[in-house]
């Protein structure tokens, strides 16, 4: 018997120049993406880098999604924009970002692509 998973989703939202108007933009976009989805649940704890720059890996919100990655608490994150999550200074710091999720079985989701 099949029975139904709820996916757990983690949305992240980013911006260099500090604008809580800019990462509520996001965070509504990605929610209305994910309103469409069956059986997707987003999980309860913000991951926004307000005021951070994408070139930079220690962001505080997206060091916490890594952790919760790790601790199998997130089983996609969906972000607005490919570039809200990295904008890397080479393609292999985006390359280890996504085989990290794959190593942890999260799946990633930008509703622009």
């Amino acid at each position: 018997m099949k029975t139904n998973t709820i996916k757990r989703i983690a949305i992240y939202t980013r911006t260099a120049a500090s604008s809580d108007a800019y990462i509520a933009q996001q965070r509504s976009q990605s929610e209305a993406f994910i309103e469409q989805q069956q059986g997707w649940q987003i999980v309860p704890t913000n991951y926004d880098d307000n005021g951070f720059s994408g070139m930079k890996m220690n962001r505080p919100a997206f060091q916490r999604l890594l952790a919760d990655i790790e601790q199998g608490l997130i089983d996609c994150v969906v972000v607005s924009d490919v570039g809200r999550l990295i904008r890397p200074k080479n393609i292999e710091e985006h390359y280890d970002v996504l085989n990290m999720f794959q190593k942890y079985g999260v799946e990633f989701v930008s509703c622009n692509c």
